[in-house]
């Protein structure tokens, strides 16, 4: 994929999360979200498990693995279905945006490579001044945002 497609791809991905990010602070019910929005309104676990086709003992149990994490998407889906709900699934960026991750990712592989040009250059006692290490660091971060190799990610 070339530079033109990836930077266009992020954007793109950056302009859909947007909606998700003032959930990215929402914080997820204790009990989870399906006991939660059950009893908000007023449906018992007979009446989810006759929608869903299974016991209240199994729709406990839904409950119960949703929220320790560890129910499946599809699941999580069938339920929300049932309880006439929308299930909302998104991996938001913490930094706000995808375009801002790659940047600190490849602000910090520019520091390390600047860092250790520098350390050999001090070696060598051809060591440069601080504000041309900032400008080196700058240049390199804006090539490795137009190129975004794999290896930022090693």
């Amino acid at each position: 994929m070339d530079q033109k497609t990836k930077s266009l791809r992020i954007r793109q991905l950056d302009r859909q999360l947007e909606n998700f990010l003032p959930v990215h602070t929402l914080s997820v019910p204790q009990e989870g979200w399906i006991r939660t929005v059950r009893k908000t309104i007023g449906m018992s676990l007979l009446q989810l498990g006759r929608k869903l086709n299974i016991s209240k003992q199994s729709v406990s149990e839904l409950e119960r693995r949703e929220a320790e994490g560890t129910i499946q998407l599809q699941k999580l889906r069938e339920v929300a279905q049932a309880m006439n709900l929308h299930l909302v699934y998104a991996l938001v960026p913490n930094n706000g945006s995808l375009e801002s991750l790659v940047r600190e990712r490849a602000r910090a592989w520019a520091i390390n490579v600047v860092q250790r040009t520098h350390q050999t250059m001090v070696l060598e006692e051809q060591s440069t001044g601080y504000e041309r290490q900032q400008a080196d660091v700058e240049a390199l971060v804006e090539e490795l945002m137009k190129a975004m190799p794999k290896q930022l990610w090693d």
